[in-house]
């Protein structure tokens, strides 16, 4: 995920970026997301200052005896402001980090451009590439160490049974212990 404060410091730079991978521009909503969120933490932190004041003056007026039912419903009325602005605030929020999670990262002054990666350039290559087809699956490398036994877990309770030995009967029982 970007940086905020980095995108709003320079955000030609993040678009000249993106748009080397062909992507659009992509500040300009991403700031206007950010804008929006925090004007509205402003507010609500304007608002939640303005409320601790008049409980403030509740309080003196009921210490001294007088009618403080006129600054409790402001009171009332603010709190439920506040809860709006924070919801639409939130909003915001999960709005901006869901754009900002699906930008892909900026890519380093040395990758060449391009749409993929046939672009690419290879810089060096460290002997040839071994191509074996000869890969075995976990059935064969377990027979082969002796730590799956097919034939006798089939006599035992039949297809599609194994009986684990040794090491791998360990850590399966360890995994298991680990999960509970």
């Amino acid at each position: 995920m970007h940086d905020l404060k980095v995108l709003r410091e320079n955000p030609e730079s993040f678009d000249r970026n993106w748009a080397r991978r062909g992507l659009s521009p992509q500040t300009a909503e991403i700031l206007a997301l950010d804008e929006k969120r925090r004007a509205l933490q402003t507010e609500c932190q304007t608002l939640l200052q303005k409320r601790n004041e008049i409980s403030k003056e509740i309080g003196i007026l009921k210490s001294k005896g007088q009618d403080a039912t006129a600054h409790m419903d402001q009171v009332a009325q603010m709190k439920e402001m506040i809860a709006q602005l924070e919801s639409q605030e939130q909003e915001f929020a999960l709005e901006l980090n869901n754009k900002l999670a699906t930008i892909p990262n900026l890519l380093h002054a040395s990758v060449p451009d391009g749409v993929d990666e046939t672009g690419n350039i290879e810089v060096r290559r460290h002997g040839e590439p071994v191509l074996k087809n000869t890969a075995l699956d976990h059935v064969a490398i377990g027979e082969t160490l002796g730590l799956l036994d097919f034939d006798t877990a089939s006599k035992l309770s039949g297809a599609r049974f194994s009986i684990l030995r040794g090491d791998l009967a360990r850590l399966e029982r360890a995994l298991a212990q680990f999960m509970v």
